[in-house]
């Protein structure tokens, strides 16, 4: 007899849990750019508030098995690396647990290659047992150019072929995908697999197939992969040029330009023209002195309310030491916590995330754009593409008359600044060293979301305390780049790279 999901919680004494953890489970070939869905989908749901982290396999094969020998590693009647496979993707379920149950996780990204029935079934059990939501994320691609263009740009500078050339290296890549092509079963719509909740991405994002969508995360996730492409471009964010206000000191308020900030209007408009890019977008918010910055472009542009800089709401207007003065205990709480703290009447940076949410997604969907805003919203703009987290979001430098060259890249982004020498009044407003020492202990007055997991704390795949241990391979009949026999655990190095491979 089958049982809802609230039945079972509550007679095991499970949590009985109004909206569960998510398993994002990756599914496809390898070089059909999971890794690059799994990084860049992470860090969207970081950056609007939803404690993710990604759980690549392949690292834990690395952190198993020392040197890559071969292809071989990955042929399936190879039964002492199908178990060593196997034991990697259970450890790294562990770790996906342990993420969502005990150290504040909302989604977990289990990134590997998942091409069989057997173990998608093994992973559906898996959420069954702990009230885990499963979706699945499938990538096909069957163009050669594409996948040639993954492989030679990221797979052959991993880990596995350090030693080899690149034509070596591609070869293996190729026999090595030949290895899962034999036993691949995709996920099946009609039939098999009709039940289950996934995204099929055709193409790199030509076609999508979308099947039983269950709550909000899932249909932001498929939101979000339907706006996202790889084609090159480069998006410039700059802040308008220095008003009347940034002289002054003043928060908020929609003065127009300073002298210098017009002077800066102008070299703008130079340096767009020697960008020579075509078709250049051009977006700005609603406020006075990013149109007149603008303006001076002498081309179309668009107007963003979601641009307008955060609302000071009744600090407006006002300079630092006025706030100080008239509110002391507002001046303390926001800088004890610059993210969350809330202007009475008006706006936090953590608002600010989710009204500018939809400029992001439309900047995944276009090519080239200038973006001229404000500091705030500029700083909200560049820790998504920079992956930074809430804590240090507000602290980011966004300095007058300066333009950022953002360059989006396979896993991260190239960030180039750009001076335009025009001189400028210093906003930046470092965090106070008595709070980087000792946190305050004032209240907030608005609500408090767990802070995202940025990459670099996410901890070293544990495979040296599986149940059972991992057995020692024996020698490999071919090695492509050293003579070297593959090692276990036990042996493994202490340095680890985050770069990414599939299992």
């Amino acid at each position: 007899m089958s049982y809802p999901l609230s039945f079972l919680s509550l007679a095991t004494g499970g949590p009985h849990l109004a909206n569960p953890p998510t398993v994002i489970v990756m599914v496809g070939l390898p070089a059909r750019g999971k890794t690059y869905i799994s990084k860049k989908l992470t860090r969207y749901l970081n950056w609007i508030g939803m404690p993710t982290k990604v759980f690549n396999v392949g690292e834990y094969r690395r952190e198993a098995v020392k040197n890559y020998s071969s292809y071989d590693f990955f042929k399936a009647d190879n039964e002492s690396a199908v178990k060593i496979r196997q034991q990697c993707a259970l450890a790294a379920l562990r770790d996906v647990k342990s993420y969502l149950t005990e150290e504040g996780g909302q989604v977990a990204v289990f990134d590997a290659t998942n091409t069989t029935r057997t173990r998608r079934e093994m992973i559906l059990d898996f959420g069954s047992e702990n009230h885990f939501k499963i979706f699945f994320i499938e990538s096909v691609c069957d163009d050669p150019s594409v996948i040639a263009t993954n492989i030679m740009e990221v797979k052959v500078s991993c880990p596995d072929y350090q030693d080899c050339n690149k034509t070596d290296a591609m070869e293996d890549f190729h026999k090595r995908i030949e290895c899962y092509r034999a036993h691949y079963q995709p996920l099946d719509p009609d039939q098999y697999d009709r039940s289950l909740s996934f995204i099929k991405v055709i193409d790199v994002g030509r076609r999508f197939l979308v099947n039983r969508i269950q709550d909000h995360i899932q249909s932001k996730i498929v939101y979000y992969l339907m706006n996202i492409h790889v084609q090159p471009r480069a998006i410039y964010l700059c802040r308008h040029g220095e008003s009347m206000y940034n002289l002054q000191g003043r928060l908020g308020g929609d003065s127009g330009l300073s002298p210098r900030g017009r002077k800066f209007a102008v070299s703008m408009s130079r340096f767009v023209e020697e960008q020579d890019l075509t078709g250049l977008k051009v977006w700005t918010s609603q406020m006075c002195s990013s149109i007149q910055t603008a303006e001076s472009l002498g081309v179309p542009y668009e107007q963003w309310k979601a641009l307008n800089e955060i609302d000071a709401g009744v600090c407006e207007d006002m300079t630092y030491d006025e706030v100080k003065e008239k509110y002391p205990e507002e001046f303390a709480l926001r800088d004890q916590d610059k993210y969350y703290y809330r202007y009475p009447a008006g706006e936090s940076y953590q608002d600010l995330v989710q009204r500018v949410e939809p400029v992001i997604m439309e900047l995944e969907r276009q090519e080239n754009v200038l973006v001229i805003c404000h500091q705030a919203v500029m700083r909200c703009l560049l820790a998504y593409f920079l992956d930074k987290s809430a804590e240090e979001m507000p602290y980011l430098k966004c300095p007058l008359h300066t333009v950022l060259k953002l360059t989006p890249l396979a896993y991260g982004c190239k960030v180039e600044s750009i001076s335009l020498n025009v001189e400028a009044v210093n906003t930046h407003r470092e965090r106070p060293e008595e709070m980087k020492k000792c946190p305050g202990t004032l209240s907030r007055r608005n609500s408090v979301t767990p802070l995202t997991s940025p990459e670099p704390n996410i901890k070293k795949p544990r495979i040296d305390d599986l149940d059972t241990p991992l057995q020692e391979l024996p020698p490999s009949p071919l090695s492509l780049c050293t003579s070297s026999h593959l090692t276990m655990a036990g042996q493994v190095s202490l340095s680890f790279s985050h770069t990414t491979a599939t299992l």
